[in-house]
């Protein structure tokens, strides 16, 4: 299929870094070995990113990527 298609975009986090992601991983299993342990927070945030492209165009059979920073300024966690 040689036909451009029009689609939602992907991101793709450009700070990915799949070994700091598995000693995060690991550490975190040394802190708390029961899953029962961990708790987890929200975040909220706004950014210049927040309007940024959602649609694109690629080949027929293609996924859109477009890869950016995920971070972004001061982030706020809310309680």
């Amino acid at each position: 299929c040689l036909v451009i298609t029009h689609k939602k975009v992907s991101w793709h986090a450009l700070e990915w870094n799949e070994e700091k992601q598995a000693a995060f991983l690991n550490r975190l299993a040394d802190i708390a070995p029961d899953p029962e342990m961990l708790m987890f927070g929200d975040e909220a945030a706004k950014n210049k990113h927040t309007l940024a492209r959602q649609m694109g165009y690629s080949a027929c059979g293609t996924h859109y990527i477009q890869s950016r920073p995920f971070v972004q300024g001061t982030q706020w966690s809310i309680l």
